[in-house]
């Protein structure tokens, strides 16, 4: 039997119906020696959890995610204002589960393919001539084209846009000044780099797939 009274037990279901996800979305532990007091975990990401105790007369919870970090731990004096903190905990659940911006080990794997491309190349060290710039131009011009088509397509925002064509503008201005190899190394990588974090939707991922084997190609 728990050793929380009816009204609080009441309370955090309806915090749990306030959430986007709602009460059956989470699994609820009310352990009857009072240690935790009670403990939610996400069903769909038992990682995620939200668990509270009492320690020396002070409430203490103990939350995955945290405000920035994988798991937070607070003290409060009043434990309706801990309860409460479901719905900011739920709310940084959601964040997360749509957040599919790429980590760094899985860049990681092109930018070896572009340090690969790079040594595969004639004379890194010497600049692009005339016709090489035309027809990276085109790609580059190409790729602007996607961008716009994804913009209509609302999968992109206005400013995830024009951040995307900051990068391709840029890339077309350093290729009459930098080597192959330096332009392909800073150029290449920051518009695969962003172009990777923007498009996190499976059509947006695509889309940096083709922009990868169209720059290299």
């Amino acid at each position: 039997m728990t050793l929380l009274r009816k009204t609080i037990i009441d309370k955090i279901y309806i915090f749990l119906d306030n959430t986007s996800f709602g009460r059956d979305s989470y699994n609820i532990n009310f352990p009857s020696d009072g240690n935790p007091l009670f403990e939610i975990t996400f069903l769909a990401f038992p990682e995620y959890s939200f668990l509270l105790n009492e320690f020396k007369g002070e409430i203490k919870t103990y939350i995955s995610p945290g405000v920035y970090k994988t798991q937070d731990s607070n003290t409060y004096s009043d434990i309706t204002r801990a309860i409460s903190e479901i719905l900011t905990w739920s709310a940084r659940i959601r964040e997360e589960l749509t957040s599919q911006g790429l980590r760094e080990e899985d860049q990681s794997e092109y930018f070896n393919q572009i340090d690969e491309y790079i040594e595969s190349l004639k004379e890194p060290s010497k600049r692009f001539s005339d016709s090489e710039i035309e027809q990276l131009k085109k790609k580059l011009n190409d790729l602007e084209a996607k961008f716009e088509d994804l913009y209509k397509k609302t999968i992109v925002t206005e400013q995830e846009l024009n951040i995307l064509k900051s990068k391709t503008d840029g890339a077309k201005k350093d290729l009459q000044f930098y080597s192959k190899e330096i332009w392909y190394k800073t150029a290449m990588r920051g518009i695969i780099g962003t172009s990777k974090r923007i498009l996190s939707t499976k059509e947006g991922k695509q889309v940096a797939v083709e922009i990868f084997k169209k720059l290299i190609g």
